[in-house]
């Protein structure tokens, strides 16, 4: 008979919103698939968009948040790497129709942040897709591979937050 040492329990909190701060009803799941724990933790928001769970420390593999509309009239939050430190960890997350992929950042020597990522909106989308099957009453690969189906955003769309502190974005490349 061996004794093993379990992790101490971390409080995970927040509140989940849409980008207008209005709350969210939706379900908040962490997942770690490898390592210990193995595993996952789910809770579902309240009214408000509250939600609080308490859950091993570890590196959770992601974390996902969604309404269960996904795909169809919103998307979600993703979260990857994400550690959870005694005595608690606050995650507030924001998800509408809007969707960010493969984000990531980096400070050059020029005290420059650069950021990279890659934006899905599903209004977008499904009014190309919409308007395809309008067209032919079919939608194939060959429809959807000759689209250029990336949201088209300009500087002006974006806002670029650290913490709480809004940053200017000089440029940007597409």
């Amino acid at each position: 008979m061996e004794d093993i040492e379990l992790p101490p329990q971390v409080r995970v909190y927040g509140r989940v919103t849409d980008f207008y701060g209005r709350p969210r009803k939706s379900y908040v799941q962490l997942v770690t698939p490898y390592g210990f724990p193995v595993g996952g933790a789910i809770v579902k928001t309240d009214d408000n968009g509250y939600y609080e769970m308490l859950v091993p420390k570890a590196i959770y593999h992601h974390a996902f948040i969604c309404d269960g509309d996904y795909g169809t009239s919103s998307l979600e939050f993703y979260g990857w790497y994400v550690p959870v430190e005694p005595p608690e960890f606050k995650l507030d997350a924001r998800f509408d129709k809007i969707e960010i992929y493969r984000l990531s950042a980096m400070e050059i020597p020029e005290r420059t942040l650069m950021v990279y990522f890659i934006a899905w909106d599903i209004i977008y989308t499904t009014e190309i897709l919409k308007s395809i099957y309008e067209d032919k009453k079919i939608i194939s690969i060959e429809d959807i591979c000759g689209l250029v189906i990336l949201t088209p955003l300009g500087k002006n769309d974006i806002e670029l937050y650290l913490n709480e502190h809004k940053l200017m974005i000089r440029t940007m490349r597409k």
